[in-house]
């Protein structure tokens, strides 16, 4: 290694384990100034702008880092997720009816947004709306009731840590009111044993959500879909007097990132999952000592996450992304497991339903930032 490089590489990847992306791709740019085939600073840069959704840059730096024996492992995994962001020939096929845009109304907001939708032109169904599932997940009943041939797609690592065997299917057709989406992939879950007022068929999640500009705007009770790359809030193009623009990751199939910040903890890496029902803030337990926040242990509570029974400490704090913030916001720890050990970054925790329930958020997967405003 060039002299010099060797510190070089360590405070790299010191900022990348931190969930410092920005510095860390910088850090990583200034080696391969010095050196263009360091496999090391190759694999993360090219892992940054994966996340930051630029797989045109992604790919040659993943390439490299492949041909060296202690890099490639990593390296094969992202190209594999780079080639799942681009997506299989024929799958999710866009037809937009006239106007290229559609608002489809929440039919509930809360515990989180309901929709109504059409599947395969021939059934009405509610799905939820959840930033924190893959592309859309299905009930195990309703695909056997649509007849679809499902197979299994691994184990999925859900609320607490939980980790359970996940099934897939292709669904014909969705339409979400002037956008009908055909070919969508689709991952079977128990979504009818979430129970309410209406059935739930079926969950849309980010990897649907990432081939719009999609924007949740909570208190006009709506979702707004739009073609990619145009930033649409609740009616009209966003104000950015009014709005709160923060930069967010992509990371894997699904997993959206942004930094936020919890009382007066130093901001951090959060996972950006809306779907978090009653609750608006989910920490670490450094991330609780960092922000004294002091647990309700005499209200512990076991609630159903995808994995299974999961037990939940509440507490309430400030919780802030951006300019946004909101005082008193409820928020659990999970004392059983910890679900983001799977990242090779620190995280904080999850921002959720009930921070963003003030505000509209957009996704805008072109520019990768969220888009926060009161409508």
């Amino acid at each position: 290694m060039i002299p010099g490089l060797a510190r070089a590489a360590d405070d790299a990847g010191a900022l990348f384990a931190a969930g410092q992306f920005d510095a860390a791709a910088s850090a990583y740019d200034a080696i391969l100034a010095r050196d263009p085939n360091d496999a090391a600073a190759n694999l993360g840069l090219g892992t940054v702008e994966l996340y930051r959704n630029a797989l045109g840059r992604a790919e040659p730096l993943l390439r490299k880092a492949v041909s060296n024996p202690a890099t490639a492992e990593r390296a094969q995994r992202e190209l594999r997720i780079l080639a799942g962001r681009r997506g299989v020939p024929g799958q999710y096929r866009i037809h937009w009816n006239a106007g290229g845009s559609t608002s489809v109304p929440f039919v509930q907001t809360d515990p989180l947004p309901i929709i109504k939708v059409r599947v395969n032109n021939e059934l009405d169904a509610y799905f939820l709306i959840d930033t924190g599932a893959p592309d859309i997940a299905l009930d195990n009943a309703f695909a056997k009731e649509l007849r679809l041939k499902t197979q299994s797609a691994g184990v999925g690592v859900f609320a607490g840590g939980r980790r359970a065997p996940v099934q897939s299917a292709i669904l014909p057709s969705l339409t979400l009111g002037g956008v009908q989406v055909g070919h969508v992939p689709a991952h079977l879950l128990p979504t009818r044993s979430f129970g309410g007022k209406y059935r739930i068929d079926g969950v849309i999640g980010t990897g649907f959500l990432a081939h719009f500009s999609s924007s949740l705007d909570y208190l006009g009770a709506k979702l707004f879909l739009n073609p990619l790359g145009i930033s649409i809030g609740p009616g009209d193009l966003v104000q950015p007097e009014k709005a709160t623009f923060v930069p967010m990751w992509l990371v894997g199939d699904h997993f959206i990132f942004a930094r936020g910040r919890i009382n007066d903890a130093p901001e951090a890496l959060f996972n950006i999952d809306t779907g978090l029902a009653g609750g608006g803030v989910q920490a670490t337990k450094p991330e609780i000592d960092a922000a004294h926040i002091v647990l309700d242990e005499a209200h512990v509570s076991t609630g159903m996450g995808g994995g299974g029974p999961v037990r939940f400490i509440p507490f309430k704090a400030l919780v802030a992304v951006g300019d946004a913030s909101v005082t008193d916001v409820p928020g659990i720890y999970t004392p059983d497991g910890d679900q983001f050990g799977i990242f090779p970054f620190a995280v904080a925790g999850t921002i959720s339903h009930e921070f963003f329930r003030r505000f509209s958020v957009t996704f805008d997967f072109v520019k990768m930032q969220l888009i926060i405003q009161r409508p």
